[in-house]
């Protein structure tokens, strides 16, 4: 009976240890985020994230990296204004090309006043205006994130996962 017991006790040590593993474990203390697309709803007003051309009226950030350090990614800019039907999603759009900004991500240890545990990244990229940061409510881990948004200046842009995602 001891012997099962012992070898039991071995196999679920072995699982823990080959999940702790993983790339993207909610218990690696450091997790890679591979591929993670968030963006935003249409804009209507749109907000200024670059100091040339027109306002952006849609956001979508693609990241990649380590979730409690620094990562890199692309932040994609969409000018485009749009007519929206009854469930706001968009109809007819200008066709103005998107533009596309490599970002670095790093998280600074602020202490959140709410007690929600948010995360705070500062981000940087050529031709951002002013500060821009990327408010996290959870983990940017599948299954695990409950509020994102980014912090432009005094607007608040509220990004999803993405559809598919």
């Amino acid at each position: 009976m001891g012997r099962w017991i012992s070898i039991a006790a071995l196999v679920a040590m072995a699982t823990a240890c080959v999940g702790h593993g993983r790339k993207g474990s909610s218990l690696d203390p450091d997790p890679m985020v591979e591929s993670l697309r968030i963006e935003s709803l249409y804009m209507h007003r749109g907000v200024k994230l670059i100091a040339e051309g027109l306002p952006t009226r849609g956001v979508s950030l693609k990241l990649y990296g380590r979730i409690n350090s620094a990562m890199k990614g692309m932040l994609i800019l969409d000018p485009n204004q749009c007519s929206l039907d009854v469930f706001g999603d968009r109809l007819l759009c200008t066709r103005i090309a998107s533009r596309g900004i490599e970002v670095e991500l790093r998280r600074l240890t602020l202490t959140d006043s709410a007690g929600l545990m948010r995360k705070y990244f500062e981000i940087t990229g050529e031709g951002l205006t002013g500060d821009v940061a990327l408010i996290v409510q959870g983990s940017l881990l599948p299954g695990e994130l409950e509020r994102c948004y980014l912090v432009v200046g005094s607007v608040l842009v509220p990004l999803y996962l993405e559809d598919g995602s």
